[in-house]
């Protein structure tokens, strides 16, 4: 049976929607993902294997193909766990009303255990997915308030181990998605967010993670997303360095924060980077 589902590639501050056709083949054994994934994506299979098996689906024993398109744009990723494994359960027969999932994007990385782990790039998935029509968008549990902040409906039903929808994702429940019990959605509260950006020159193979942990370290309550892209690299900015992008959201719940409240907390971000990472801040 072949089924299509829809995932999201993030490149800079854009997304591009990835069409991820799931084939179950009579013949054949191992299974194979085309479409230019890289090794992260291709590593799925074994994540996906063993939350199938953690959580009582049936692992096929014949030959699934799994293609990425547009083929000619890179994949790359955990955040691909998610609709990849929904497309295989989909084209396996083990959902019900397949067709449905055709209307939400899909996003998020799975554990060995079925657990749904955050993903990068929610914001722009949002507003991807929003402009190209999609009825929904099913992302990590954490991920729900900056994919909210596009609208104000988010899907609500979808958490693997407890009935309740996002995407900690129930397996036990999943097929409530594409079934007769449609997911309901609620209201997200929009609470006023804040946006500061800053230009960072960094070690060449510094990873975006270890900038995220470095600020994370500062437990700021109100920080709320961090985005990091490459902007380039160049021989003026020294050996071996490379400058990149950080924007950060703060979100005013209380609607009480002040410029000098966020200038504190950016001059603090911006300490640590410099003392930790030895980053040379350029606002």
């Amino acid at each position: 049976m072949l089924v299509k589902t829809f995932g999201s590639a993030v490149y800079g501050v854009e997304a591009i929607t990835i069409t991820i056709e799931v084939n179950w083949l009579t013949t054949g054994k191992d299974p194979l993902i085309v479409g230019l994934p890289d090794n992260a994506v291709k590593e799925s299979l074994q994540r996906i294997e063993s939350t199938f098996k953690t959580n009582n689906y049936t692992v096929s024993r014949t030959k699934v193909v799994v293609n990425m398109a547009p083929a000619d744009i890179k994949k790359s990723g955990t955040a691909f766990d998610l609709p990849i494994a929904i497309g295989i359960l989909a084209a396996t027969e083990q959902i019900i009303n397949p067709e449905l999932l055709s209307q939400y994007v899909i996003m998020g990385e799975l554990s060995l255990d079925g657990a749904i782990r955050p993903i990068k790039g929610a914001l722009p998935i949002a507003i991807q997915a929003r402009k190209e029509g999609f009825k929904g968008l099913i992302v990590p549990q954490a991920n729900a308030r900056e994919a909210g902040m596009v609208n104000k409906q988010t899907l609500d039903r979808f958490d693997i181990r407890q009935p309740v929808y996002f995407a900690d994702l129930n397996w036990t429940i999943l097929s409530e998605v594409a079934s007769k019990q449609k997911p309901v959605f609620r209201e997200i509260p929009r609470f006023p967010a804040v946006q500061r950006d800053l230009a960072i020159v960094v070690d060449k193979g510094l990873l975006y993670e270890e900038v995220e942990k470095t600020v994370k370290k500062l437990k700021l309550s109100n920080l709320r997303g961090i985005s990091l892209f490459d902007i380039f690299e160049s021989e003026k900015l020294g050996p071996q360095k490379k400058s990149l992008a950080v924007s950060f959201t703060f979100i005013d719940e209380q609607k009480t924060l002040t410029d000098k409240e966020i200038d504190g907390w950016m001059n603090k971000i911006m300490q640590s980077l410099e003392k930790e990472l030895s980053a040379e801040i350029r606002k």
